[in-house]
């Protein structure tokens, strides 16, 4: 379940969580994973209506994040990131 700071997307299998309060708006998300990630108005990360990077590139975005505010989990809902 998602907390109120955190919004949730599904992208294929994965499931990205962004964590709004954490983010800090640094666009190392929207760099590594441009088809996926965008800043909203308020320079706060979210995914685009049609995130479109392979699985891969959205787990390497989210590692990149450097408060981690990007949690990834698999369609089992395991925690692929962070660890």
């Amino acid at each position: 379940m998602a907390k109120p700071s955190e919004v949730v997307y599904k992208s294929g299998k994965l499931t990205i969580k962004i964590n709004r309060k954490t983010c800090i708006s640094c666009s190392a998300c929207t760099v590594s994973a441009p088809k996926t990630f965008e800043l909203d108005n308020k320079c706060i990360s979210m995914v685009k209506p049609e995130p479109n990077d392979n699985p891969k590139t959205i787990l390497d975005a989210a590692q990149n994040c450097p408060v981690e505010a990007i949690v990834i989990e698999d369609e089992t809902g395991k925690t692929l990131w962070p660890k």
